[in-house]
This record gives structure tokens, sequence and C-alpha cells, in this order.
């Protein structure tokens, strides 16, 4: 019992709906939460996703989600996580700012870059 409570049952329909009216192919909804395109793919053909990532998937596509008593269903971040993040964001920056680039500017050459041509920093 405990694994099913791990899970949120969902139409895998609605998960490609919602995904595919947000414009959105399985990679790029992939990289919003954190998962392959395969396992995107899986959530959808299973007809499921983790609990704890609902308000993730829910953000992402759109969605409002309840749980069967109609109260929304939330997750929360360790502050541990959170303040590491933060480090994380804050020496990103730093080294941006030492190459002379924007969080922006990077972004964007990391889109238009392929993988294979990316330089080493």
């Amino acid at each position: 019992m405990a694994a099913r409570q791990q899970w949120l049952e969902i139409d895998g329909k609605t998960l490609r709906t919602a995904r595919e009216q947000r414009g959105l192919s399985r990679e790029a909804l992939g990289r919003l939460v954190r998962y392959s395109s395969k396992t995107i793919e899986r959530y959808e053909d299973e007809g499921r996703i983790p609990r704890a990532d609902v308000p993730v998937f829910a953000r992402a596509l759109g969605l409002h989600i309840e749980s069967a008593d109609g109260a929304p269903l939330t997750a929360t971040l360790d502050p541990e996580i959170v303040g590491q993040l933060d480090r994380l964001e804050s020496g990103l920056a730093v080294l941006l700012e030492h190459f002379g680039l924007t969080a922006a500017a990077a972004e964007e050459e990391r889109r238009e870059t392929p993988a294979s041509g990316r330089r080493a920093l």
C-alpha cells in the first residue's frame, strides 16, 4: 500500500494534452521537471506521476491538481537544500560575471550551441 501512495494516478491523456497545449515536447517538459524525455513518455503511458512531484508538474503544465478530499497537494523543499541551491546560484552568478556573461546570455548560448560544440570553462 505504501508504494501506491507514492504515485498520483492521472490520466495519461490529460498529461499528454496539457503538455501539447503548452507547446512542450517531452524533452522540454523533462527539462522543466528534471526528468528525461523517456521518463515523461513512461508517465504519460502509465498515467501516473510521483506524488512528491505533483506541484512541479502542475506548474509546468498549468494544471490544478487536488487530492481526493479536495485539498491541494503540496510539496516543500528541505531548507538545507534551498540554502545549497542559493549558494550554487550565487556561485554561478560570480562565474558568469567573470566570463562577462549574464544568465540570460549563457542560456541563449546553450540553446544555440550543440552539446558537442560547447567549450569547457
